[in-house]
């Protein structure tokens, strides 16, 4: 899907958050969006509900109405808490309005800049992801997946000025000594083969010493709300003429 955005704008502008598990932190969400100002597109890094709590997604998506209009695009990937056996009645209730991400992409272009996003939900725990070399048939099921979106992210890069990975879980390596925790899980450097995206959006992790790192030149933004406090906001510079 192809996006088209207001041409005068010297950046695109793009909102974030994920993890706001409505109702818990809805009250705290809808006030953290009314200073925001209104981005070309809002990018939801999943566990926006709590667990089971299908309803609540349609309080997520009238807030972001309420305070940008219905014409801003909202691309989001599910996360842990909208498990499979919701994600359909998730989408039945909202997906008129939220373009979900599993392994596709969306596109917004804004004048010369044409970004477009690579979405993937979770298909495993976050913990059997990590150790998943001791389980040989999900390593072989996560490495094709892999190999998809790496496909899906080089087409991307060939195609736009800039390309946003969109997903809940960190891509970084969990679990490693301070020093050593700016690297890339296997699976991700799996996913980057063939591209790197200029930028990584993730949520899942509330407890973290940084919600921003920069690795080569793909910058790691972790979105949660019960972190970050706020709705993360950042540009993407257009392209000069």
């Amino acid at each position: 899907m192809i996006v088209q955005g207001d041409s005068r704008n010297k950046a695109l502008y793009v909102a974030a958050v994920s993890d706001v598990h409505s109702p818990r932190y809805l009250d705290e969400f809808r006030t953290s969006i009314s200073t925001c100002r209104r981005p070309d597109v809002f990018l939801l890094a999943g566990d926006m509900i709590e667990s089971g709590s299908v309803h609540e997604y349609k309080k997520v998506a009238d807030a972001v109405n309420s305070r940008f209009g219905d014409d801003t695009p909202i691309v989001a990937c599910f996360g842990n808490e909208e498990n499979r056996d919701v994600r359909e009645e998730v989408v039945r209730l909202v997906g008129h309005r939220i373009k979900f991400l599993e392994d596709t992409t969306f596109r917004v272009d804004i004048g010369e800049a044409k970004v477009v996003i690579v979405g993937a939900s979770p298909v495993v725990p976050d913990r059997v992801v990590s150790q998943v070399g001791r389980t040989s048939s999900i390593r072989k099921s996560l490495e094709k997946r892999a190999e998809r979106l790496s496909k899906l992210l080089a087409e991307a890069a060939n195609t736009s000025t800039h390309t946003i990975l969109l997903v809940h879980y960190s891509p970084l390596v969990q679990g490693a000594r301070e020093n050593h925790s700016n690297a890339f899980s296997w699976w991700v450097s799996k996913i980057m083969e063939l591209a790197r995206p200029d930028v990584i959006v993730h949520g899942h992790v509330h407890n973290a010493a940084q919600t921003k790192i920069v690795i080569d030149h793909t910058t790691v933004l972790n979105v949660a709300f019960p972190l970050v406090k706020d709705v993360t906001e950042f540009p993407l510079q257009c392209p000069s003429n």
